[in-house]
């Protein structure tokens, strides 16, 4: 199997065949090969055009009016996607946000603080409907609107459309860098030995993030860069469901990985040999007191520190706890702890720092000290999708396996490591995996009758 049949406008379980493996056929043409239909290159456009914004009770990108506008025009075709997992993620979304308004009504927060975070939480939800509406259960319509996206963030480069000013100084780290990257994965996947290629490219990747100072997403590039064209060489069409035993190999595999590379990254700061703005940094890092992962992301050790004070009603979305602003404090200036001016510089931050809300740098954490555990439900599901997904895609020899890898891989770490959410972005990539179990399903079920037919044959052999 080296590709997926064409599909209708239906919902997967509509379709029995969907994701089947596709019956050997005549060459297809370019157009064919690559999808370029009118729809398909609409969704390039529509999504490559990203970056536009107008103002209304908080910011609205023009392309989530958009696809907000077409669920409205085509209500009746696009509720039927609200069955299965993504009915799960839409709901768990839309309690989140009833958690989030609940907590803050409870804790007093600021009306404009609720608005927001309510509405995130709303606007994500059906984003995510209304993106697995618009891919359906085609490759090509994925392909191209993940192309789409990941083209804009060179569209607002060149444009000036950027959200935030920031960008402009620092693009390839705060968005471009990731958007090349998935780009080379879809493209790679449009050659039959997709996995080896994209493996390959992905390892190119890695090198190149690493010297940008884009640590995290260059070691999980590198990771998913190397698994892919292990399962290249030694995975299967249809790879083997989870077991106990494999989710606890991954699980111990993973951490054990992670945890070898801290004494590599001693090695390496102490031989000197990064740029000068990553050494330095990673030995402010490396010297604090608190830890390297304190030190790094003294905000979610934060987030944490709350949630052991209030782990059921949460502190609100502009709530504040001057014990817990002061553990931010403490180990935010850690990092300087060997400097002369340590002491300056934490009271500084002390007087400067205009805090609101709990720091958490983190979905799942900020949403849970925000708002109590009910909210962070919905990431605790993307963050097993996740799980799920990455453990079969390293077994799973398909064009798509890098692609898989590498959103599963970093979803994961950017769920509980990084701020959000950015509702675009977390919305394809929840899209993304659920194409991969969508099509997983199929397959377990295609050779689940595979089996059922050939003992069959035996027993009346």
């Amino acid at each position: 199997m080296t590709g997926f049949q064409a599909v209708n406008s239906q919902p997967a379980n509509s379709t029995q065949n969907a994701f089947a493996p596709a019956r050997p056929q005549s060459r297809p043409s370019f157009v064919e090969h690559f999808g370029l239909g009118q729809a398909n290159l609409a969704l390039f456009i529509l999504f490559a055009c990203y970056g536009p914004s107008v103002s209304i009770l908080g910011e609205f990108r023009l392309v989530e009016l958009a696809v907000l506008l077409l669920m409205v025009i085509f209500y009746p075709v696009v509720t039927p996607y609200l069955k299965g997992r993504t009915g799960v993620f839409v709901s768990l979304f839309f309690y989140a946000a009833i958690a989030q308004y609940v907590s803050d009504v409870y804790n007093e927060s600021d009306f404009t603080g609720t608005a927001k975070r309510v509405g995130t939480f709303i606007i994500l939800g059906v984003l995510l409907l209304g993106l697995r509406w618009l891919v359906r259960d085609n490759p090509q319509r994925l392909r191209w609107l993940v192309l789409g996206y990941s083209a804009s963030y060179g569209f607002i480069l060149v444009t000036g459309l950027a959200a935030i000013e920031l960008y402009y100084e620092a693009p390839w780290r705060l968005g471009l860098g990731f958007a090349v990257t998935v780009a080379l994965c879809v493209f790679a996947s449009w050659n039959r030995h997709g996995a080896f290629w994209g493996g390959i490219g992905l390892l190119i990747m890695a090198l190149i993030h690493l010297a940008a100072n884009g640590r995290a997403l260059g070691l999980f590039t590198g990771l998913a860069g190397a698994l892919s064209i292990l399962a290249y060489m030694r995975g299967n069409l249809i790879p083997p469901k989870i077991t106990v035993r494999q989710a606890l190999l991954t699980f111990f595999g993973v951490a054990a990985f992670i945890a070898s590379m801290v004494p590599v990254l001693y090695g390496v700061v102490a031989l000197k040999v990064l740029p000068d703005e990553v050494q330095t940094k990673m030995e402010m890092q490396l010297d604090s007191p608190y830890g390297l992962l304190a030190a790094a992301r003294p905000d979610t050790i934060t987030a944490l520190y709350a949630i052991s004070k209030r782990p059921f009603a949460g502190y609100g979305s502009t709530g504040f706890d001057l014990d817990v602003f002061g553990m931010y404090i403490e180990i935010a200036s850690s990092a300087y702890f060997g400097q002369d001016n340590y002491d300056a510089l934490k009271s500084n931050a002390y007087e400067n720092d205009d805090l609101q809300g709990i720091p958490s740098h983190s979905h799942l954490f900020g949403a849970w000290a925000d708002a109590g555990f009910l909210a962070s439900l919905c990431w605790w599901f993307t963050l097993a999708l996740a799980a799920t997904v990455f453990m079969r895609s390293i077994r799973w020899n398909n064009p798509l396996t890098p692609l898989y890898l590498l959103i599963s891989l970093n979803t994961f770490w950017d769920i509980l490591f990084s701020p959000g959410p950015h509702r675009m972005d977390i919305a394809i990539r929840i899209v993304i995996m659920l194409y991969a179990t969508a099509h997983l399903a199929t397959l377990d079920r295609f050779a689940k009758r595979q089996e059922a037919e050939r003992q069959g044959q035996l027993a009346h052999g």
